[in-house]
């Protein structure tokens, strides 16, 4: 007796009998280890723009059929074949769900070499700050112009990284992060070997681009490697190796550069991120569908477009800004304000930078659990830290512990920001990745621009916390108004 279910997704295809034949052009999708089903375009299409299911086409670790997502009947009542999971090599006898052993202890230490790289990333970034001096001795510049090394790495990440995802987006994962860390490296290689300035910073410039994309990239690839409920904590792993870096590997790479020349850091780092690339290799196993399919470059723009995006972006902005606007002007706040002298200064980045961590690891948690109440409580409560800091900037003491409890906020926002991107861009995660570490840096250099300009003002270094807490009062209202109309769209749908 012939079945009909209609598509679920309403694209009019419609499942006839128990052998999945549709009544439209079908194609084979193929899975990991070869096999392949039939499934309607119409749905293939329908799947990439759904947030759902953006597991299936965001990863691209577990592909499964798109019959199985697409007609209103279990995969085992339709009689599918069990596939056999690519990450795994488990039989699964429910087609689309994820395989139970997924996430092996082998998938979760290739997090852990993305964990190294970011490392790497993060450390290459700000190091650069403790060695101009040396750099602009040796190079015969004065400290200005030594300082567009910081200047152009940051304008690389943000311009450079999002057109590199776009060039490599028909490409797989696993090889492009290869590549990217073969840049990488190359980078730091030149950098070492340089005999100029201009090679320094077009060593410089070639290592930025490989960041920006890679940290895009790294990020999908992370929550391919867990299951579902443990995506928030890989993401925040990779977000991790960024802490790490500005808390020890900064201040490591630094007492290098000035014990044994700034050379020596760029030699470490090139060879710290060749160990990452081995694991990388080793440890992180190819698309299972071996590309990620070609998306149109307006498709992916299209995707960008998405209120959930753009929000989210927005609130990293705002968030940023508030945040690097206290921060660049941390120094003479305690030191002239607050009575303290430069090593407490020291100890009070240290004490932030812990919070940073904690932050992490509790947003990492948090984004598993309740994502969007994630953002509604923790904006507010960075405000309020603004407020009071305010209020005790004469106070060195009290201001550092309200520096410590803003890095715990603010940390704990960042992983389920990035989950809201990556489901609201679902048919571009790649490009939205890479976009959202754009996104931080614009926010940093508005926190630096927007602090300047009040102190140009007239202003003192006491005002310095009120930029802070109406950008996080901005943020809040963002937030809401996006909740809001999250919960409208779903109601409609």
């Amino acid at each position: 007796m012939e079945q009909s279910r209609t598509c679920r997704y309403r694209q009019g295809c419609r499942l006839r009998d128990a052998r999945a034949e549709l009544n439209v052009p079908y194609y084979r999708y193929a899975t990991g280890n070869g096999l392949s089903a039939p499934g309607p375009k119409c749905c293939r299409a329908a799947l990439r723009r759904l947030s759902a299911v953006e597991d299936t086409f965001a990863t691209g670790v577990h592909r499964t059929w798109v019959a199985s997502r697409c007609v209103s009947m279990s995969p085992a009542k339709v009689g599918l074949t069990p596939v056999r999971c690519s990450a795994c090599q488990v039989r699964n006898g429910v087609v689309g769900s994820r395989c139970a052993s997924g996430a092996s202890a082998a998938m979760k230490l290739g997090v852990y070499s993305l964990f190294l790289a970011t490392f790497c990333i993060g450390t290459t970034e700000v190091v650069i700050a403790g060695l101009l001096p040396a750099i602009a001795a040796e190079m015969r510049v004065d400290i200005p112009t030594a300082g567009f090394l910081v200047t152009g790495y940051a304008l690389s990440v943000a311009i450079g990284g999002p057109i590199l995802t776009v060039l490599t987006a028909r490409f797989p994962r696993r090889p492009t992060l290869l590549a990217l860390m073969g840049l990488f490296i190359a980078g730091h290689v030149i950098a070492a070997l340089a005999s100029s300035y201009e090679v320094l910073l077009a060593a410089r410039i070639l290592t930025a681009t490989a960041h920006g994309c890679f940290f895009g990239l790294a990020m999908i690839v992370a929550i391919g490697l867990v299951p579902d409920e443990e995506r928030g904590r890989a993401m925040s792993l990779v977000f991790l190796g960024i802490t790490v870096a500005n808390v020890i590997g900064v201040p490591a790479g630094t007492y290098i550069g000035t014990a044994l020349g700034w050379r020596a850091t760029f030699w470490i780092l090139g060879g710290t991120a060749a160990v990452a690339t081995i694991a990388i290799a080793l440890l992180i196993p190819g698309d299972p569908s071996g590309d990620r399919g070609v998306i149109s470059v307006r498709a992916q723009l299209s995707a960008l477009g998405n209120s959930k995006v753009v929000t989210s972006f927005a609130i990293i902005i705002l968030a940023w800004t508030a945040l690097w606007s206290t921060l660049t002007y941390i120094a003479p706040v305690l030191i002239e304000l607050g009575g303290l002298n430069e090593q407490a200064v020291s100890l009070t980045m240290l004490a932030f930078g812990a919070g940073l961590t904690v932050g992490i690891f509790a947003g990492g948690r948090l984004a598993d659990l309740a994502p969007t109440r994630t953002l509604i409580v923790g904006l507010p409560v960075a405000s309020v830290l603004f407020a009071v800091s305010l209020l005790l900037a004469h106070n060195g003491i009290a201001y550092s512990a309200t520096i410590l409890l803003l890095g715990v906020a603010l940390a704990t926002l960042v992983t389920p920001l990035q989950n809201r991107v990556l489901r609201g861009a679902a048919a571009a995660p790649d490009l939205a990745s890479t976009l959202t570490s754009s996104a931080y840096k614009v926010g940093i250099a508005a926190g630096a621009f927007v602090g300047a300009g009040v102190l140009n003002s007239g202003f003192g270094y006491g005002a310095i916390p009120a930029i802070g807490l109406v950008a996080t009062a901005m943020a809040a209202v963002v937030c809401w108004l996006a909740v809001a109309a999250d919960r409208r769209n779903a109601m409609a749908a």
